[in-house]
């Protein structure tokens, strides 16, 4: 699992700063000159990731400028929003402006101060795809260090999300319940089984109110 096999690499690596990448993401030029400067520019920076423009290039920022009441809706229900500016838990900013302040980083590409794994590591419980190890990991760190994780707009990349690499739908499906529910009650306890029902209700809840609003612009 991509979880266990991160807790070995750190094992192995000799530098100051580990660098994780998904086999499907293509850096810019200048993608490790950004992050490192970032780290060199924000000395308490303890994980930074770059900036996934392949959000943008494949239209999910429309998302951005679609009604405030269904981005509201979204958020009532602990969904997955597109943001300007803001990279708090199931948020992701398809426009950026500036380096900001992250609640959590991408498994696609981010990098790590090493001395972090002394106090934390990758939970090897999730097998196969590991799927949120990214963001257990990460915001665990953002508990503890609140002003420790950054993006920067400038190490831009393109993430391909290789289909070949997931699972059927089916079959992902249930393997994304199971673990998100997982990662989530051993974030936040009862809260985070509250936040995975409010989910599970909000994705046929949203589900159902688009479809009533496609059929009445019909």
């Amino acid at each position: 699992s991509p979880a266990i096999a991160r807790n070995i690499g750190v094992g192995m690596a000799k530098g100051d700063i580990i660098l994780f990448l998904d086999s499907d993401v293509i850096l810019d030029e200048k993608y490790i000159e950004e992050i490192l400067e970032t780290f060199m520019k924000y000395p308490h920076a303890i994980g930074v990731q770059g900036f996934e423009v392949s959000r943008l290039k494949e239209n999910y920022g429309d998302n951005l400028f679609r009604s405030i009441r269904r981005r509201i809706l979204r958020s009532l229900f602990f969904l997955s929003i597109y943001t300007k500016d803001s990279c708090r838990l199931f948020e992701y900013p398809v426009i950026l402006t500036r380096t900001i302040y992250c609640e959590w980083l991408t498994g696609s590409n981010m990098a790590w101060k090493k001395k972090i794994f002394l106090e934390f590591s990758f939970d090897e419980n999730l097998k196969g795809y590991s799927y949120m190890e990214d963001i257990l990991f990460s915001y665990s760190v953002f508990r503890k260090y609140p002003r420790g994780l950054l993006i920067n707009p400038r190490a831009k990349c393109v993430h391909k999300l290789s289909k070949e690499a997931r699972m059927e739908d089916a079959a992902f499906k249930i393997y994304n319940r199971r673990y998100r529910k997982y990662v989530l009650t051993k974030l936040f306890g009862l809260k985070g089984l509250y936040m995975f029902f409010m989910q599970e209700f909000g994705t046929i809840f949203v589900s159902l109110f688009n479809g009533i609003r496609r059929y009445q612009n019909v």
